[in-house]
């Protein structure tokens, strides 16, 4: 079992912060429902916002060019809005995003409203890179959620609409490796031996599940809503933990005792597709 952290706990002012990313040596998250891109300082409070115009931002990437990008009604780098691309003909919107160990991202695509309650339809991961992009690398999920590069080089994808970890990109196509019993995956990180850590949603935790798909633990969390994590600091030994407790977007920090896997960076160029 994984130690159980001391959480800290600092409300940041947003309504549903989501997405974290250590980027450029601060914590950086979404606001689906408020709008914009945020940098947080060390003590967690806002220090600079872009793009306070745009709602339903599901997932930051960093660049190898060291640009960040964001998603929602299309791919949009943070500080200069310049759109890098525009939505797939058969998406709503854009989700979640992580790139691979050969710098392809890969973009949770959607064909239905979150935010208006919309009935869930089958979705898409598709895949960015400088061979070409495919918004239809693989229509597996319903509700492409958490995306991050495993070890060993393929991906591991959560459907928040069932709760599978799908791990893709490896002989013989996707395959589940974890359901979590909540029902719920949505955002999720890597840490240096290879477990899973996952956010679940209305599941109000966060799992960590094995490389190979055992339930590992369970952390509750005491908030309404738990929409990602990541690992940050210099020696990427923080978790943080976004989250909204009674209508309050909150960050929970927690030191931990194996640090997280680097995060790839994608080689996408800003360029409109």
């Amino acid at each position: 079992m994984t130690a159980e952290f001391r959480w800290g706990v600092s409300p940041i002012g947003l309504a549903f912060p989501e997405g974290p990313t250590w980027f450029d040596g601060s914590l950086w998250v979404a606001d689906v429902a408020g709008g914009g891109v945020h940098r947080l300082t060390a003590s967690l409070e806002v220090a600079e916002s872009f793009l306070l115009d745009r709602r339903g931002i599901g997932g930051l990437a960093v660049t190898l060019a060291g640009d960040l990008v964001a998603s929602g009604r299309d791919l949009v780098e943070v500080r200069s809005g310049t759109v890098v691309r525009p939505r797939p003909a058969f998406g709503t919107g854009l989700n979640d995003l992580g790139a691979d160990r050969d710098g392809a991202l890969y973009v949770g695509v959607l064909t239905f409203r979150p935010t208006r309650q919309d009935v869930p339809t089958p979705g898409a991961v598709g895949r960015l890179a400088d061979d070409g992009d495919d918004w239809r690398w693989w229509e597996g999920p319903t509700w492409p959620n958490g995306i991050a590069a495993d070890a060993d080089g393929s991906l591991i994808v959560a459907d928040f609409s069932t709760g599978q970890l799908w791990q893709a990109g490896l002989p013989g196509g996707p395959r589940v490796v974890a359901t979590s019993p909540t029902g719920h995956a949505d955002g999720i990180a890597i840490d240096a031996v290879g477990q899973m850590w996952v956010a679940t949603g209305p599941g109000a935790s966060i799992e960590c599940w094995s490389a190979a798909g055992d339930l590992v633990a369970s952390h509750p969390i005491a908030a309404d809503f738990v929409s990602s994590v990541c690992f940050g600091g210099p020696d990427l030994t923080h978790l943080y933990v976004t989250a909204v407790s009674a209508g309050v977007g909150v960050v929970l920090t927690a030191e931990t005792e194996i640090p997280g896997e680097p995060v790839p960076c994608a080689s996408l160029p800003l360029v409109p597709g």
